[in-house]
């Protein structure tokens, strides 16, 4: 089954308002689209439906031929035609072919400035393959029967579109009657809504058929190419940022084994650290008394000297304020007494002093 495939559902629904921006209409001259209206221009835009009264459309059969000779006879056809004509063709049985041939007449100034031409009549049948159109038009009132894309203006004895089916044979499943102020809006949605393969079959491109081809190709592919250069650049990137990662996981382990190692030998030293202050804890200092001679130091106490026998010490030296010395010794919990020996006196404004010292025999190593 062939898919209904069309620019609305191409391009979505945000698109639709705008293909009027790239639509003109031809009659004798062009129109643009305009709030739903034809308003003549000297611009032209990219896509141009042109009025039957501006196309001359000509059919013929061909019998007993392959696809192959069809189309070699079309392309003789196409040499000796004018720039201006699209050839269409139909198959009807395995060896019988329909050529459309459709000439758009348009004044030479704006023949180049075009870069698609559709037929309106061929536009509107393919939309409405299943309709019978009555349709007012800037070119008079059009009969369009979708199903056979045959089309005639009223006059004569073709005064209605039932009249026009009969003298063609052909009995429309629906009808559609548009008047002059609709017609606008219905290009503009025969164009979104149309099968883009029918429309391709009927659409006349006078831009350069191999640059066409260039542009065909470009959107096939661009696409591809982007999506395949974009991998590649993905694919790059985690290549080097895997590369980072083992380098730092390489790095990092490193590092975790320095740390592990400087862990072993913070542990043996804080094992050794707790033995060492474990035997300090165990054993009291062998000189005890030696932070009495701290004591003086730290106050500023000049030593003359000082002497220990038998749990007595005897400190001689000079100091600011002996009573104050005196009074730290006898604070200590190791001294039992520490009282002058002999008068304090003064000189150049320190004390002279002589202290003995007795130490209590409990805190005292053995």
């Amino acid at each position: 089954m062939e898919r209904e495939l069309s620019l609305n559902m191409l391009l979505g629904e945000g698109f639709k308002n705008r293909i009027a921006n790239f639509l003109t209409y031809y009659f004798e001259q062009p129109f643009k689209l305009v709030d739903d209206k034809l308003v003549a221009t000297e611009q032209t835009s990219l896509i141009c439906v042109v009025s039957k009264k501006n196309t001359v459309v000509t059919r013929k059969t061909y019998q007993s031929v392959s696809r192959s000779e069809i189309r070699t006879i079309v392309n003789l056809q196409k040499k000796s035609s004018s720039k201006l004509t699209h050839f269409n063709i139909i198959a009807k049985l395995d060896d019988e072919f329909e050529v459309v041939k459709t000439e758009f007449r348009i004044d030479e100034q704006y023949q180049r400035q075009f870069g698609f031409l559709i037929a309106e009549d061929s536009l509107l049948s393919n939309t409405y393959s299943d309709t019978a159109m009555s349709i007012d038009t800037p070119g008079g009132r059009l009969f369009i029967f979708g199903e056979s894309g045959k089309s005639a203006y009223r006059g004569g004895l073709l005064n209605s579109i039932e009249q026009f089916g009969h003298s063609i044979g052909a009995i429309g499943k629906k009808n559609l009657e548009v008047g002059i102020h609709q017609f606008a809006p219905l290009l503009v949605s025969s164009i979104n809504e149309v099968n883009l393969t029918k429309l391709f079959n009927q659409v006349h491109s006078y831009l350069n058929v191999g640059k066409l081809s260039r542009i065909a190709h470009m959107f096939i592919w661009a696409p591809l190419l982007s999506y395949t250069v974009g991998l590649c650049l993905v694919s790059s990137v985690t290549y080097l940022m895997l590369g980072r990662l083992e380098a730092q996981v390489l790095e990092n382990g490193d590092v975790a084994s320095n740390v592990l190692k400087q862990k072993v030998e913070l542990d043996l030293i804080n094992q050794l650290s707790r033995k060492v202050n474990g035997i300090a804890q165990q054993n009291r200092d062998v000189y005890p008394h030696w932070s009495l001679l701290a004591i003086a130091l730290e106050h500023g106490a000049l030593m003359n000297y000082f002497r220990y026998d038998n749990g007595v010490m005897k400190i001689d030296g000079a100091i600011e304020n002996a009573n104050e010395l005196i009074a730290k010794f006898n604070a200590s919990p190791l001294v039992g007494s520490a009282v002058f020996d002999g008068a304090v006196r003064k000189s150049n404004n320190l004390d002279n002093f002589s202290i003995q010292i007795t130490f209590k025999e409990n805190e005292l190593a053995k």
